[in-house]
Parts: structure tokens; C-alpha cells; sequence
């Protein structure tokens, strides 16, 4: 990675000094080089390069409003599977200055307030818009950031109220009808910037003064730092005395900061349970996935209220159809698998349904919890049940015409059920042709008397003739094209991968497994998962094209850099992959765009198995 850093910066000079920090998520240290004392983070975790795209825009963010210290950033950058970003070094040695802290904190959060301001006053005179700074007057970020390891939905929203539940309270019904009287005694919330993830670790002091880093910035309510700042301590009085001197505490803010600790303490839990997972040798167990639909409750409707939705991870997925009809005549609960292919099959898994109902005036609730059932591709609520009465009997009810009903439905797999669902029996290329075959032949004779150019592999070299190439490859008929005289090229792969692949190009014969990327797919990056799409696409290979595309969604979406505006072989890849001989909207990219669509309504949770010892055995 030190190599790909030189390349990239220009360095001759990159020596690491001091030793190296870190902890579950990065490591990092420092390096004297041609432009100064820098300080590089890195990691080979999955989507670390949103991670650190994010960081990076971060401490632009707060770079620019020079009101507190931040390090310089320099560069993000990712190389194969390693990923690092690039800071200027600032030795964290200086006296302690918690008052400069907080009042440095106070001007930070105060600095869009003044933009907006600034605009407004310079609108009052000819040409004043022109030079005034462009304010922020949304809630969220420019790009993904990242708070520990976990994404935060940084999408942009008019409404701080409605920002902060998608993170948090969509998962807490209880909570979130308490949301109105936490903030009604708040007026207009102006979005402030934030440093997002700013504990006692995140802070400190150099010769100059205090220093934060290691952000996750967004633009928020300002109270929303000190949940963190109060979680896990670290700041003392003087801190929050001189940062109130300049925003003054508003009533209510006890509360408040309260329900923002809350939301941090949830993500530092599941990001301590992700690191657990990892290093005490974890084994994903289960996956279970939540989703929530509501209407609204009219007592005589008939309608059949529907929800599509789908269950996604890694390169699997299963569609959904959810619908309640409404009808007295004909009333039904009803799940139901969408399957992609004609044979394939239903998984075996667990299904649970709650329902919440609140009348128009708030002054009635019907609330009740389904046990777990097993079900396997479709399930129907009993008409004998407690819970198909108790539901239909509040949606008929007059007393809660008008209100609104929210439906949840939580649905588990064991991993093993989830990945095995027996797929498309499509047709293959040959994986075999005898010995004897006038291909095999032919190739041999040839083989035999012309082994003129060397292919060098990860783990060996490959001696093959040069006119086949030539003929069987568009990458190599264009390199020998450029370079007619060339006799060897190195390709970046094992030579098991490269000798299947003249095979397939010299014989037309395929052994490869496609159901390999099912069982691989974390090690798959999101350069090589296109690049096997558009395989796929190409040759129809209807498995292997599904899995790759629930991977890039699962997995990459938001990283998805192919478009409309890319160039050179990412643009023809996206010209590809837009463009569909039947219809527009079954091109993969739109397929994919839909799929996401209906992810984004559920919450997924992987379960772990652990080797953690029993509570007794923690106490002997």
C-alpha cells in the first residue's frame, strides 16, 4: 500500500515513525515524508473505502469553517482490497484548554447559523448574494459517513424531526410516539455542522490549542453532539460552561440529549458486537429481517392494502408480496415469496406479525404480538386465531376510523436455508470435451509445435501460443495489436483462474462453479462484482446474474460509481448494463435501482454464534 501512496502523492519519501494506534475498525501512525509529517489510517475491511471517503469529506467540512483545528486532509485511496487515508500529523502534546474546547465547539456548530445569516442580510444590497458564502439549510451530508464502522443515512431532509427518526426511531415505536413532547419546547432547529462522533477519544490538545478528528460529520441539531460528548465522558464543567456562554441551554435540552445518548449508546453496541464477532471467531447463525408498513384505518373500507419488500444479504435476495384485505366478506393476512424462478425453491424459516393501532384522536390503542410461526414461502394468519380476531375486530371498529395501523412483520432464516434455495437449472457451456475431441486435437497440434508467449500468473507462468490469443481474446488481440512484438504479459490472478479461462476461450468449455460466488462473495470488490455481471449479462447466466446483482446492492450501491457521465471501460460497462433488446426497465442497473428501492424498507440483523462463556463460568 506504501507504494501505491508514493504513486499516487508524488513521494520519494514515505518512513513510518512513532508506531502504530488503532483498535477494531483502522490502524494508523505516522510518516515523515516529501510534504511533511503525515499521518496515515489504514484497513482492508469491507466498504472502508466509504468509511474513509466520508472521513475525508468530514474534515473538509470542518476544515473550512476555521473554528476549531482539525487535520488537514489529503487524500483518500484505495488499492485493490487496502484502503488508507491520508492527513497532515499534528503532534497531540499540548497543554490542556478545556474552555478554548468548548467555546471552539460553540463557533463550530454556530458557523451555518452565521451563513445563513450572512446571506440574508447581504441580499438586502445589489451584488451582496454574489460574495456571501453558500449556507446549508437542509439536515444531512453531502456523502455516506460513517459513525464507528456503522453507515449513518446522511440523505438530505427539510425536517430535523423526520432525519433523526429514520436513524433511530423507526425501531422504537414506544419511543417514538414520546418524539412530540421531547421537542416541543424548541423552535426553528437550524442545521448546524457537527463532528458526529466526538468522544473523549476523538479530542485533544496540541501546542496551538484543542484538536479534534475522526469524524463522522453531518449537519444536525447541534444538542445532537452532546449525546455523545455526555455518553461516555471525558469533558469536564468547563467544557460545556464556556460552549453554553455562546449557545445558551434551551428548555428541554436535558431530554434531548438524552434521546441523542440513547441513539449512540445502540450504534456502539452493534458496533462492539460486529468486532466481537469478528475476533472471538464468531459464525453468522441467523439473519432476521423487520419490516413496517401502515395505513390508515376506515371503517368501511374493503380495500387490500399491499407492501413489496425484500430480504437481502450478500448475493441473495427474496422478494415479497405483504397485503391485509380489508373486505368483511373475504378478510386475509397473507405473506408471500415471489419466486425469480420457475423451480426454484421456498426456504424453510420463521415469520412472527405484530400490529399497532392508534384512533384518530389518540385516545384509544389495540396492540398485539403473533408467536413465531414456521412457514415456507407463503403464510396465511389463521381465521381461528387470536391475532386474525383481534386485528380485523379493531380495523371494522368505528372507534378507530380514521386512526392508523401499523403492520410489522419479522421474518428469520437460518444462514444455511437462506444460501441453499436451489436455483434456476439453466443451461451451461461444456465443462468437458474428450481427449479425442477434433477441438482437443487441433488445440494440442497446435500447442505442441507454437508455445511462443508467456502469461506470468500470482503463483507461476503459463506458456501458450500467441496466434490463439490473438484470435480467442479481445484483451490480448489488443494488446498484441499495440505491440506486435510482445511475448509476455502479467496478469494479476492465480493460474488456476487464467488456464480456465483459455480454456473457455480456446474450447468453449466452462467447469468454473457458478454457485462459487454465493459462498465467496465477501472477498468479491465491487470492480470485480461488475465485471462478472456484465459476464453474465452477456452469456445469460441467470443465477450467477442474480447473485451478482443482490451483491453489488447489498453490498455496494452506494459506492456505485457507473454512469451515465463515466468513461473509458467504466463507461462502456454502463452502456452495457443500461440497455435491455426487451424492455428499458429490465436492464440490470434498473433492476438493481428497484431492488434497492425495496430494501431500503427493512432492517436486517445478523445473530452470531460465539464461544462466549456462559454467565457462571465469567464468575469462577
Amino acid at each position: 500500500m506504501e507504494t501505491e501512496i508514493r504513486k499516487q502523492l508524488g513521494l520519494k519519501t514515505l518512513e513510518s515513525f512513532g508506531g502504530t494506534t488503532g483498535g477494531c475498525i483502522s490502524k494508523g501512525g505516522g510518516y515523515h515524508s516529501d510534504l511533511g509529517d503525515l499521518f496515515i489510517k489504514f484497513s482492508e475491511r469491507e466498504n472502508a473505502k466509504r468509511m474513509f471517503d466520508g472521513e475525508f469529506a468530514s474534515l473538509e467540512a470542518l476544515y473550512r469553517t476555521e473554528t476549531i483545528r482539525v487535520p488537514k486532509p489529503i487524500k483518500s485511496i484505495s488499492h485493490k482490497n487496502r484502503h488508507c487515508l491520508i492527513t497532515e500529523y499534528i503532534d497531540l502534546h499540548g497543554p490542556a484548554k478545556p474552555s478554548e474546547l468548548g467555546r471552539d465547539l460553540a463557533r463550530m456548530h454556530m458557523h451555518n447559523a452565521h451563513l445563513l445569516k450572512e446571506k440574508e442580510r447581504a441580499s438586502s444590497f445589489v451584488g451582496g448574494l454574489e460574495k456571501a458564502a453558500e449556507p446549508i439549510t437542509q439536515f444531512g451530508f453531502h456523502v455516506p459517513t460513517c459513525c464507528g464502522y456503522l453507515p449513518q443515512n446522511n440523505e438530505w431532509c427539510d425536517d430535523w424531526m423526520k432525519h433523526n427518526d429514520r436513524d433511530l426511531l423507526s425501531s422504537w415505536p414506544q419511543l417514538e410516539r414520546k418524539i412530540p413532547t421531547i421537542f416541543k419546547d424548541i423552535g426553528n432547529i437550524v442545521p448546524a455542522i457537527v463532528h458526529g462522533d466526538l468522544w473523549s477519544g476523538n479530542y485533544s490538545y496540541c501546542s496551538d490549542g484543542p484538536v479534534i478528528f475522526d469524524p463522522a460529520a453531518f449537519y444536525a441539531h447541534s444538542e445532537y453532539e452532546l449525546g455523545i460528548m455526555k455518553m461516555f465522558g471525558g469533558f469536564g464543567s468547563s467544557v460545556y460552561s464556556a460552549y453554553h456562554e455562546i449557545i445558551p441551554e434551551a428548555k428541554g435540552i436535558e431530554k434531548r440529549v438524552q434521546l441523542y445518548e440513547l441513539f449512540h449508546h445502540l450504534n456502539h453496541w452493534m458496533a462492539a458486537m460486529e468486532c466481537f464477532s469478528k475476533n472471538d471467531g464468531g459464525k453468522l447463525d441467523e439473519l432476521i429481517f423487520i419490516h413496517r408498513s401502515a395505513f390508515t384505518i376506515a371503517y368501511m373500507d374493503s380495500r387490500i392494502h399491499s407492501a413489496a419488500f425484500s430480504s437481502t444479504y450478500g448475493s441473495r435476495s427474496i422478494d415479497w408480496f405483504f397485503d391485509i384485505s380489508c373486505d368483511r366478506r373475504a378478510p386475509q393476512i397473507r405473506l408471500a415469496q415471489r419466486r425469480m424462478r420457475v423451480d426454484e425453491t421456498y426456504p424453510s424459516g420463521l415469520i412472527l406479525l405484530k400490529y399497532y393501532a392508534v384512533s384518530r384522536k389518540y385516545d384509544q390503542i389495540s396492540e398485539l404480538e403473533m408467536q413465531e410461526k414456521p412457514f415456507s414461502g407463503l403464510f396465511v394468519v389463521p381465521e381461528d386465531s387470536e391475532f386474525f380476531r383481534t386485528i380485523f375486530r379493531t380495523i371494522h371498529s368505528q372507534a378507530f376510523d380514521g386512526g392508523e395501523i401499523v403492520l410489522t412483520v419479522r421474518i428469520i432464516f437460518k444462514v444455511n436455508d437462506f444460501f441453499g434455495m436451489l436455483r434456476r437449472r439453466e443451461r451451461t457451456p461444456l465443462t468437458h470435451i474428450p481427449e479425442n475431441d477434433c477441438r482437443s486435437v487441433a488445440l494440442a497440434q497446435i500447442l505442441d509445435a507454437q508455445r511462443d508467449f508467456k502469461i506470468m500468473a500470482n503463483d507461476g507462468e503459463i506458456k501458450t501460443s500467441k496466434y490463439l490469443l490473438y484470435l480467442s481474446t479481445n484483451y490480448f488481440h489488443e494488446l498484441i495489436t499495440t505491440n506486435p512484438s510482445a511475448s509476455s504479459a502479467v496478469l494479476n490472478f492465480n493460474r488456476e483462474i487464467i488456464e480456465k479461462v483459455l480454456d473457455f476461450a480456446y474450447k468453449g468449455i466452462y467447469n468454473m462453479e457458478v454457485r462459487l460466488i454465493d459462498k465467496n462473495w465477501k472477498s468479491i470488490s465491487l470492480d470485480d462484482a461488475v465485471k462478472i455481471l456484465d459476464i453474465a449479462y452477456e452469456q445469460q447466466f441467470a443465477s450467477l446474474l442474480d447473485s451478482a446483482m443482490n451483491l453489488i446492492v447489498d453490498q455496494y450501491f452506494i459506492d456505485f460509481r457507473y454512469n451515465e457521465h463515466s468513461e473509458g471501460e467504466d463507461g462502456e460497462l454502463f452502456q452495457r448494463l443500461n440497455r435491455s433488446e426487451i424492455a428499458d426497465f429490465l436492464a440490470p442497473t434498473n433492476v438493481m435501482l428497484a431492488s434497492y428501492r425495496k430494501r431500503g424498507s427493512v432492517t436486517r440483523i445478523l445473530k452470531y454464534k460465539t464461544r462466549m462463556p456462559s454467565k457462571r463460568q465469567f464468575i469462577e
